[in-house]
C-alpha cells in the first residue's frame, strides 16, 4: 500500500516536539555513520517488538521505499499511523539538518544484517576468508524444503 510521506522539516519539529516516534530501516552501519536525532534503528522482523509500547505516529526512515511499504503493512494490525519520510535519509542530509553519530549503537549482537567477520577478507586476512566461505557454504543447510525446490543444486553435487 502507498504510504503517505512527511518531509524532513516537519519531521525534525515533530520530533523536537516528540509528538512522532521515527525508526530507521537502513543497514545498522549506515545508521552508526549517520541518522536522524532520536530515531531508532530497526529490521523488518523486529519493528512490531520495537514499536509494541508505543502510541505516537511512526516515521519509517528508509532510502529504499519498497522496504517501508513492506514494514508498514507488517504494522497494519498494530493500530499505529505510518509515514514514510519522503527522500529518505537523503533528503534529510541534504536539507542541512544535524545528524547523529553512534559507532555502538546498535550494539554488534542486534546488527544481524551485517557479517562484521567477513569485513577484510579481499584485504590479505586469510582466516576471514576461510572463515566467510565456510559461512557461505552452510547457507545451503539451511534453506527449508520450499526453498530448496527454487535452485537446482544437482550440478553442484557433481
Amino acid at each position: 500500500p502507498a504510504l503517505p510521506t512527511i518531509g524532513a522539516v516537519e519531521l525534525a519539529a515533530r520530533l523536537q516536539r516528540e509528538t512522532v516516534a521515527a525508526v530507521d530501516l537502513r543497514p545498522a552501519m549506515a545508521f552508526r555513520k549517520a541518522h536522524v536525532p532520536g530515531s531508532r534503528w530497526s529490521i523488518r522482523p523486529r519493528l512490531a517488538a520495537l514499536l509494541a509500547d508505543e502510541g505516537r505516529p511512526v516515521v519509517l526512515i528508509t532510502d529504499e521505499p519498497g522496504l517501508a511499504y513492506c514494514a508498514a503493512s507488517e504494522l497494519a494490525t498494530t493500530g499505529l499511523s505510518v509515514s514514510l519520510l519522503e527522500g529518505g535519509f537523503s533528503a534529510w542530509h541534504a536539507a542541512g539538518l544535524d545528524v547523529e553519530v553512534s559507532p555502538n549503537l546498535p550494539p554488534d549482537c542486534d546488527c544481524i544484517d551485517y557479517l562484521f567477520f567477513v569485513h577484510d577478507r579481499h584485504d590479505g586476512n586469510r582466516e576471514a576468508a576461510l572463515q566467510y566461505l565456510a559461512w557461505e557454504v552452510k547457507l545451503v543447510a539451511q534453506l527449508d524444503a520450499l526453498e530448496l525446490q527454487a535452485f537446482d543444486l544437482s550440478a553442484a553435487a557433481h
